[in-house]
Order: structure tokens, then C-alpha cells, then sequence
């Protein structure tokens, strides 16, 4: 296939299984706070507390409000779940983007908006928007959606000693098209390889994850930039990408993080008298 998708909970639940078969311990417990304890922090559950000299904050866009920090801004994805295609599709539309990716036995579709979208849909008009779309009566949900600033980044980053904010904690996501899994998963890794070198050559934790972070989010101000810049006009932009030149600038900007649906639909609006296509395996 051109791609593949994956249950979400089996991914999960692969990851999980990973950690703990090389001893890491889960608990499975809802935090109510974290709190800064001499040199370390007190982590406190519904019914446990924890000790550790660490933590990462990895509890989606409103994990700073653990900490009483400010959390990323956010807008509303609406989403839902329609009878199976098996082709995959994202559509951008004025001030925002609707998509759909297949799955065994049922298509994930929804829509986002912009941070600076004009005038802000409703979920009423987002919904009706996206079922017109896809040609079908859908139940949909609203799910937050962080988005990326680097300032924030910097503050929630350098808040505390030993504190570390990743994927949508952080707004680690491209407010472009939306995609946070890869910065999640990349950031997590990071954050790891940071604690491990606390110390090493005189730096602490939060400064060589704030340099690890820089890759990401270098790519996710470019990302930003080219956003705007494409959704000024987005009529004239999509003839242009049918040039090789702009064509290739978009494919390489693309190929750092974004990939695999993303990357395959985008490429698609090469392709001449389309704007958008779906592609099928």
C-alpha cells in the first residue's frame, strides 16, 4: 500500500508494552497536580502521590494546567467516523482543511480551522461542511486542537528544573494541516534523552531539550510562515503548486516531519486541473 493506518488504542497499547518490558511501571491513576518538592516534585492522583526528581508533562493541550501554567491556545477539530472507502483525501479549503483516512471498517473524517481563520466557523456550520463534503449523515465530535507558539514553548519549558512539556502540552503541532503525532512521539523521545544527559557537559535537562526541541520548532514556524502565505490566496496558490519549482519547495518542506497521508496529498495537488484528489491503494 501507499500507506497505512493504525487502530489507535493497538498503537498505544504497543507502546505501553514496550515500556513496560523493559521494567518501566504503569499505573493507571488520573493526575490532579504536580507541585514543585525541594529538588524533585510531588505528582498527586485521585487516590496515589509520587516522588521523582522528573516529570514529563505529556497530558495532551491542557496538561500545563496541572501546574497552574498557562496552556496553549486552541481551536476545535470536528470529527466523526463514515462508512469505508478506502482512499485517503485532505481537501483545504478557505481558512482551513477537512480530511478523511481509512480504516478496516470505517473512515476517520473532520475538519480544523486556522488560529487567525477570519470568521470562525460554528461546530454547527464545521459539521454541515464536512457532511457535504463526504456525502453522508455523520455524528460528529469536537476535539481541541493546540497551536504552535514558540514563546510558549520556551516559557512552559524553562518553568521549572526538571519540567518537561511535550507533543499537544507543549502545542507541538503544525498549524498547517493539523498533524501533531510525529512531534509527539519525536518530543517524548527527547525529553528522555535529555534527563539521561542532565548535567552532562554543564547543561541541565531543559536546556539540551530546548536545543533538541529546535529541529521541530524551526520546521513548525516554517510550517506557519508557508501557511499563511498559502492561504492568502488559496485559489492562485493551488495553480501555482502545479509548477515543478514551488512543487518541489512545498514536497522538501514536507518530507522533514509531515509524512505518509499528508505528504502523499499534498503531492497530489501537483497534478494538473485538480485541486484536491482522494489516492486509493
Amino acid at each position: 500500500p501507499i500507506f497505512t493506518t493504525v487502530n489507535r488504542r493497538e498503537f498505544d497499547n504497543t507502546l505501553l508494552e514496550s515500556v513496560i518490558e523493559r521494567g518501566g511501571e504503569f499505573v493507571s491513576s488520573r493526575v490532579r497536580e504536580v507541585n514543585r518538592s525541594g529538588d524533585g516534585f510531588v505528582v498527586r492522583t485521585e487516590d496515589l502521590e509520587y516522588t521523582a526528581d522528573y516529570v514529563i508533562i505529556a497530558a495532551g493541550v491542557f496538561g500545563a494546567k496541572l501546574l497552574g501554567q498557562e496552556p496553549p491556545c486552541y481551536t476545535i477539530a470536528s470529527h466523526g467516523y463514515s462508512s469505508p472507502t478506502a482512499s485517503a483525501s485532505v481537501i483545504f479549503i478557505q481558512d482551513g482543511y477537512l480530511w478523511s483516512f481509512p480504516g478496516e471498517s470505517y473512515d476517520s473524517v473532520g475538519g480544523g480551522t486556522y488560529p487567525d481563520c477570519r470568521l470562525l466557523p460554528s461546530f454547527d456550520e464545521m459539521s454541515t461542511r464536512i457532511k457535504k463534503c463526504f456525502d453522508e449523515e455523520l455524528i460528529l465530535n469536537g476535539t481541541p486542537v493546540p497551536l504552535f507558539n514558540s514563546d510558549l514553548v520556551l516559557k512552559l519549558n524553562n518553568a521549572e528544573t526538571g519540567l518537561l512539556f511535550t507533543g499537544d502540552s507543549a502545542g507541538l503541532i503544525d498549524n498547517w494541516i493539523g498533524a501533531g503525532i510525529d512531534f509527539a512521539l519525536d518530543s517524548g523521545r527527547q525529553a528522555a534523552l535529555s534527563i539521561v544527559e542532565d548535567g552532562y557537559k554543564g547543561k541541565t535537562a531543559n536546556e539540551r531539550y530546548l536545543e533538541r526541541l529546535f529541529p521541530i520548532a524551526r520546521h513548525l514556524q516554517i510550517a506557519d510562515a508557508f501557511r499563511k502565505k498559502f492561504n492568502a490566496n488559496l485559489d492562485e496558490k493551488l495553480d501555482l503548486l502545479k509548477g515543478r519549482t514551488a512543487g518541489k519547495l512545498l514536497i522538501n518542506y514536507l518530507s522533514g516531519y509531515v509524512k505518509d497521508p499528508y505528504w502523499l496529498t499534498l503531492k497530489s495537488l501537483l497534478t494538473s486541473g485538480v485541486k484536491s484528489r482522494s489516492t486509493h491503494n
